[in-house]
């Protein structure tokens, strides 16, 4: 049976995740079976923008990334108008379509007017399970060599020749892995990427492995009951990661920031967990121009939380606040 269906990925998810209570899959320091975890779908709503008339135009979704096909959403209409591209990134063990089913993302696509590519990773020699070669921690686990930041950027080429993508509006958004493979291409296609979302991620341990040639907007989006991917950091095998605010600090200095995040107003962002759950935090002083680095914690939030219809058009909108200038 395939895991594309929402109603099986509905119960993956109940049984590894615990619907957010906390409780999911063993502690930090096990093996990568911990990170086997993508979550459901939520029924979830980014703004229209003036574009050229010089080019060619595909209308239609269409296939791209030659012997790694995923498909290009186009919005509805589409009539050559320069629009944002994101790319969603899938957590281990996931593919594409299940990080879609969880966040959403297509069902925004037409209302909100902007390209959509959802890939998958290549899979383990091992036990087959997709992967993003992200950072030392997250998840190469078999000492595979491909190099999925060309890949991706690769996907970034091919559907700038076939739409209007504004270069100064291209995002990645990722679970678990993909937060993680969301840090790496920020880090070495920082000049390709204006933002990125990261739920459960976190970027590279060791700040020497980052080479980030300008600052890029960060989001970042973890449970303090995460057990899978800490919140305040921990290690994978013999790799270490960083904690949230950490992995938020390090994006926030290399924009400039200066002080210490400034709280905003709780929100309900889970839909198991009571009231405002989430409290957000955000650099505003000293940043570059346009940046922004944000933390939204989840307070007693899991690995793989069950969120609130309108998290698709949160995260879309930190992400279209944030263009390259």
């Amino acid at each position: 049976m395939r895991c594309g269906s929402l109603v099986l990925l509905t119960c993956i998810h109940l049984s590894l995740v615990g619907c957010g209570d906390g409780s999911e899959v063993e502690p930090d320091g096990g093996d990568e079976s911990d990170l086997a975890v993508d979550g459901p779908s939520a029924d979830l709503n980014p703004p229209e923008d003036a574009g050229r008339e010089d080019m060619p135009i595909a209308t239609g979704d269409v296939v791209i990334g030659g012997d790694r096909p995923v498909t290009l959403r186009i919005p509805e209409g589409y009539a050559g108008e320069s629009l944002p591209l994101v790319l969603g990134l899938h957590g281990y063990t996931g593919n594409g379509e299940q990080l879609d089913a969880y966040f959403g993302l297509s069902r925004r696509v037409d209302d909100r007017r902007f390209f959509l590519v959802s890939p998958t990773g290549t899979e383990e020699t091992a036990g087959g399970n997709p992967f993003w070669n992200a950072t030392d921690a997250c998840c190469n686990f078999r000492g595979s060599r491909v190099d999925d930041v060309a890949y991706l950027t690769g996907l970034i080429d091919e559907a700038s020749a076939l739409v209007s993508v504004d270069p100064a509006r291209v995002y990645a958004v990722g679970h678990s892995n993909g937060g993680f493979m969301s840090y790496r291409l920020a880090c070495d296609a920082a000049d390709r990427i204006a933002a990125l979302v990261s739920l459960a991620g976190a970027t590279h341990d060791d700040e020497a492995d980052c080479a980030a040639s300008e600052p890029v907007s960060v989001l970042q989006i973890h449970g303090t009951d995460d057990v899978v991917i800490r919140y305040a950091g921990g290690t994978i095998g013999p790799s270490a990661y960083p904690g949230a605010e950490e992995t938020v600090r390090r994006w926030a200095l290399r924009a400039g920031c200066t002080g210490d995040p400034v709280p905003g107003e709780s929100f309900d962002l889970v839909r198991t967990l009571p009231g405002a759950d989430t409290d957000p935090a955000s650099y505003d002083e000293g940043c570059a121009e346009g940046i922004g680095a944000t933390l939204w914690t989840i307070q007693s939030g899991s690995h793989g939380p069950l969120f609130q219809p309108d998290y698709a058009d949160r995260i879309l909108d930190f992400l279209f606040a944030h263009p390259k200038l």
